[in-house]
This record gives structure tokens, sequence and C-alpha cells, in this order.
């Protein structure tokens, strides 16, 4: 059985890790109140009631803030409650693995990419809509603020909650279940679900169970982190649509109607368990879970 918990975490019970996880939360919703004053004050609208004529970085940036007052919360407190080595919730190795970032990162991108290719030159409705002046802004609040974003959501479920659960002695499998119906959870306020269904927190579900299994087998978030940075980047810079309510200037926009459809499950009954396997080969995981 592998677990990725780290030895040097004999001290810490449950409770802290509950603690760390309020604290968390606590650090997001602070963030959120910060930030939707700064929308306020320096554009003019609210976060929670969008308008038309809003400068979509704004929202972006505003957006993205709340998750760099978790991720601080959330690494502060590894290093002052749970007095561990910061790497020890990133992995179990002796150091971080930016191979297994970059691989992970430009491979998922790729296979996006590709579908991307494939959808235009078959008929679908994307049109280029590539506007310089605000895809460049939209390209530096990607690439600054969106790995805070994703870093921020792998250290708090698949690290600190997935870590803190082996607390529980119960098996490791079952926590990544329980933290990917936890993901998918947190995701159902997306606005997305209102207009797509219930269908899109099965996909938010087994995306965390997917990327919970590679942290659990791979005893890092560093695959995770990869496919997860690949997947937003892609939605916010590369392809968005014209229904979503938050919105992004993107090369391209999608004028399909809005659906829970083929491509969807192709990614989570086909794509996910092929780079699992991908993963798993060229790591050479043990098969005991």
């Amino acid at each position: 059985m592998r677990f990725y918990s780290p030895k040097s975490d004999q001290q810490n019970t449950f409770g802290t890790y509950v603690l760390i996880l309020a604290l968390v939360i606590f650090a997001f919703m602070v963030g959120q109140t910060i930030s939707e004053k700064l929308a306020n004050h320096f554009g003019g609208f609210s976060l929670y009631h969008l308008h038309d004529g809003v400068n979509r970085n704004l929202i972006l940036l505003f957006s993205v803030l709340p998750f760099s007052f978790a991720l601080a919360t959330l690494l502060l407190s590894v290093k002052f409650l749970l007095k561990r080595p910061i790497l020890s919730v990133f992995t179990a190795r002796e150091s971080f693995s930016w191979r297994r970032l970059f691989f992970s990162t430009f491979l998922w991108l790729a296979v996006l990419l590709l579908f991307l290719t494939v959808a235009s030159f078959s008929g679908s409705p994307i049109e280029f809509a590539l506007d310089w002046k605000n895809f460049l802004p939209l390209l530096l609040i990607a690439l600054i603020l969106l790995p805070l974003q994703t870093l921020a959501e792998d250290l708090f479920f698949r690290a600190v909650l997935y870590q803190g659960m082996s607390k529980l002695r119960i098996h490791p499998i079952i926590s990544v279940l329980v933290i990917a119906v936890l993901f998918g959870l947190a995701h159902s306020a997306n606005p997305e679900v209102d207009i797509l269904g219930f269908g899109v927190i099965i996909y938010y579900i087994a995306t965390g169970l997917f990327l919970g299994l590679i942290t659990h087998f791979d005893e890092g978030i560093e695959l995770g982190m990869g496919y997860h940075f690949a997947n937003n980047f892609f939605g916010l810079t590369i392809l968005t649509t014209n229904w979503q309510s938050f919105q992004t200037d993107a090369l391209f926009i999608d004028k399909s109607p809005p659906e829970f459809g083929f491509s969807s499950i192709l990614v989570i009954a086909v794509l996910q368990p092929a780079l699992f396997y991908l993963f798993s080969r060229i790591y050479k995981w043990r098969k005991e879970m």
C-alpha cells in the first residue's frame, strides 16, 4: 500500500489538519472580501453582480486573487503548525520534480490543442478572436496568478486534506474517493453548473478522482499540478465560449450551444484513464493500492 504521507508527521493529529483547513477557508473568504473591495474601487464593479462592459481581465485578476491568500495561509500553517518542511506537502521525493510538472503540463496542452484543431476542421462553430490589447494582459495574468490558483487547490485537496485523512486510519483509496467528491462539490457553485446541469459535477468528481489517484501512486502532486494548470490555462487563454458566465479574451471562441457532451465524456472515460496508464508505465508505479 502506498500512501503519500511523510514520516515526519507522526506528532500531528487529525485535529491539527482540521484547524489548518478551517484557517485556509477563512483566509480565502477574507481574500474574497478584499478582492470585492478592490474590484469596486479600481474597476467600479462587483464580482457578485457582473454586467456587460466590465474589463474581463480585471474580473479574472480579482477572481483569482483570493487563492493567493489561501495558498499563503496553507504554506505558513505547514511550516508553523505542522512544523514540517514545505516540500513535504508537494512530494515524498527528496526534491520537487519539475520534469514531471512540465511533462504533464505540455502533454495535456498538446492533447487539448489537438482536440481544438480537429473540432475546427470538422465544422464546429469556433472563431479566431485574437485581440492583442486584451490578450497580452490575459496571458500575463494566466502565467503569473493562475498557477497560484491551481496550486492552492492542489495543495488543499490532494496534499494537506489527503495527508490529514491518513490520521483516520482509513484506506488511502477511500480517502481519494472522499476528496474527489469534495473537490466536485467545491465546484458546484460555478456558474456552468446552472447551465450544463448535474453532469458537470460528475465531470469535476471524476477529474478529482483522476488527480487524486495519480497523486496517490506517484507520491507527489507534480503530475496533477501540470494537468490542472494546463486544463485551466487552455480554458482561459486558448478557447472560451460565448455562453458561460465568466468569459475571457481568449484566442478562440466556441459558439456551440451549451451542453455536457461527447468531449467531456471522452475526457473522463478514455483520456484520463489513458494518461493514468501512461504515467504508471513511465514512472513504474507499483500496482498495490
